[in-house]
């Protein structure tokens, strides 16, 4: 399992999406996948101090792994993520459109279990 990382480049997803992905097609499909790893904890946007706060968390479609203050970056921010995983949710999203992944509860617990032990940091 890949762990995906936002840029801290704003404004730079719209010439890396694949054709056919938009921008609100890619957060839908981030938020659509299943949280693995979740806290009581809200974290201050990095970029507004006057924005909404962010959860702490992480979510899987079972091959790569994001925290949702990366769902929420791409949203207000247009922050870029590796272009293998902007592919991998451009097919998936023309394969079966809003469907959200169904994901084996062994790679869930895979991911959880990579982000307890520090291996995502």
């Amino acid at each position: 399992m890949e762990k995906i990382v936002h840029s801290n480049e704003r404004g730079s997803i719209s010439r890396l999406l694949p054709e056919g992905l938009t921008k609100t097609a890619l957060v839908r499909y981030m938020r659509s996948c299943p949280v693995v790893l979740s806290a009581r904890k809200l974290l201050p946007d990095r970029f507004d101090p006057n924005a909404k706060h962010i959860s702490l968390g992480y979510a899987s479609d079972g091959v790569f792994i994001w925290s949702a203050e990366t769902e929420e970056y791409i949203e207000r921010y247009e922050m870029s993520v590796p272009e293998n995983f902007l592919r991998h949710v451009a097919e998936y999203v023309a394969d079966h459109g809003e469907e959200p992944p169904q994901v084996q509860t062994e790679l869930l617990r895979e991911a959880t279990e990579a982000l307890q032990s520090g291996r995502f940091r």
